[in-house]
């Protein structure tokens, strides 16, 4: 599979998106103190934990596919 066709090229990798979790979290805790508002905010880290939620949805299919493919070369 060529480098930019791999999921990894396209999609954020569940690291990433935890890494993006973090920072969102900050940034609405510190306008939260602030008194500021946290739409924006909130929004941000709901998309956040949708794609980390896609993100594990994708690597535990990628596991599952590998374990199907080297069960099936055991027999």
């Amino acid at each position: 599979m060529a480098p930019e066709s791999s999921p990894a090229a396209e999609h954020r990798t569940v690291a990433q998106a935890c890494r993006g979790i973090a920072r969102q979290l900050a940034v609405l805790d510190e306008r939260r103190r602030r008194g500021l508002p946290t739409e924006r905010a909130e929004e941000a880290l709901r998309v956040l934990r949708v794609e980390l939620g896609l993100a594990y949805a994708r690597e535990s299919v990628g596991v599952a596919e590998l374990r199907h493919r080297m069960a099936g070369q055991a027999e």
